[in-house]
């Protein structure tokens, strides 16, 4: 998958609090995929560090396009 097609993926399957999380393409394809997590304020907690639930989201999501990826486009899924 191109970032075009990635990027239009998410925007069409994620929830609004996931699209919120700005998750960026840098590589998907039958292999794997990697998003890119820009850093935000918002992410951290009162202890100063992003969420463990960022990080799980953003693992999630990844799966959804590596799988999708794999499968030629995105098929209904859990992950």
């Amino acid at each position: 998958m191109d970032d075009k097609e990635t990027i239009e993926l998410l925007d069409r399957i994620l929830a609004p609090w996931v699209r919120e999380l700005a998750l960026t393409p840098v590589k998907a394809d039958a292999e794997g995929a990697t998003l890119r997590l820009p850093f935000a304020g918002a992410l951290r907690h009162s202890g100063g560090v992003i969420c463990g639930q960022v990080f799980m989201a953003a693992a999630d999501t990844a799966m959804i396009v590596a799988i999708s990826a794999a499968l030629g486009g995105f098929k209904p899924m859990t992950t």
